[in-house]
């Protein structure tokens, strides 16, 4: 069941905002990315053709499970000891969340360990509190970080990889800013706050726009050089041509805001 912020049930085939916060109470967040991902496939199925308005999606997740021994206990506890990925994520659901055609922005505010991790760079933008802490723990209990390292390696880089994977250490919201998992670590009294500025600068941007540049980061490191001038090239005159790119000239020669910041 969907509620709005003061926790009264809702119809998102009402739907008619911009953003769609996806929050999940402490005591369902053992496992959660699946739950993530179901609340994602759900929104949208209830959405319908109102998720064309959608700008961005943001998710709020804080796990209960908030150690090791804790995740441990309750594999063992659910039989679930030898099965990861209602830890780590499944690979379709971390695809899920890697490739909405929406902006997803995390609010960290808690313990990322393991999935959390995962869904943390799963996220296009993230902010943490700075009291939020980390660690790819897998070695400790003999597995390894080995689904969301697809995820994780790329912004991490191998050197970073490497020591956070072998050793297993935690680390710190701001040592997560600096190893390029997470983009801004501050207090939490702020962090409300922080998520709230990330989507109105987000907002300014033209919504396709928006969804045609996430998709250019996520495609560029995969292309060629020559492939990737050739695809730039023709995306560039096609987004040129569109009515968004219309407006946004106008609206900049007209000096008001486009219609999309309205």
């Amino acid at each position: 069941m969907f509620t709005n912020q003061f926790g009264q049930p809702m119809s998102l085939s009402q739907f008619r905002g911009k953003v769609v916060m996806l929050a999940f109470e402490d005591s369902q967040c053992t496992t959660v990315c699946p739950l993530t991902t179901q609340s994602m496939l759900e929104a949208k199925q209830l959405l319908g053709a109102a998720g064309n308005q959608v700008q961005l999606l943001g998710i709020v997740a804080n796990p209960a499970a908030t150690s090791v021994a804790a995740v441990l206990a309750y594999s063992r506890s659910h039989g679930l000891v030898n099965q990861w990925d209602f830890l780590t994520g499944s690979l379709a659901q971390l695809k899920t969340i890697w490739g909405a055609p929406k902006p997803v922005i995390g609010r960290i505010n808690g313990h990322a360990f393991g999935g959390g991790i995962g869904l943390t760079a799963a996220c296009d933008l993230t902010v943490a509190a700075d009291s939020a802490t980390f660690a790819f723990s897998e070695v400790r209990v003999g597995v390894i970080p080995a689904i969301i390292s697809v995820l994780c390696v790329p912004k991490l880089g191998v050197q970073n990889a490497m020591w956070l994977f072998l050793t297993g250490e935690r680390f710190s919201a701001a040592r997560a800013v600096e190893v390029g998992l997470v983009h801004r670590a501050v207090p939490a009294a702020e962090l409300d706050a922080a998520v709230e500025e990330v989507i109105g600068l987000v907002r300014r941007g033209g919504p396709n726009a928006v969804r045609e540049a996430k998709q250019l980061v996520r495609r560029i490191p995969r292309l060629s050089l020559d492939d990737g001038f050739r695809w730039t090239a023709a995306k560039s005159g096609e987004l040129f041509r569109s009515e968004e790119a219309a407006e946004g000239m106008q609206a900049f020669v007209q000096k008001r805001k486009p219609r999309w910041a309205e």
